[in-house]
């Protein structure tokens, strides 16, 4: 069984089977979202400076974002 308190931001996942703890993560008091965020900052940053576009970018996420839109306004009309 995979459970979570889920009662803050630092709160992690255990698994569980027969009352036996398999998983349990170690404690941690920062934020689990910054450092995915300030690599893809980093990223981002090399590849402006080397004027290289990587993808997925901003121009595939506009072009879905149309495409969702488009859609929902088809689906409205019929």
């Amino acid at each position: 069984m995979l459970k979570t308190n889920i009662t803050n931001l630092y709160d992690q996942f255990y698994l569980k089977k027969d009352n036996k703890i398999l998983f349990k993560p170690d404690e941690i008091t920062h934020d689990f979202r910054i450092k995915p965020t300030y690599d893809n900052l980093k990223k981002f940053k090399s590849n402006v400076f080397k004027k290289r576009s990587t993808s997925p970018n901003l121009q595939d996420a506009k072009r879905i974002h149309l495409l969702v839109k488009n859609l929902n306004l088809l689906s409205n009309n019929q």
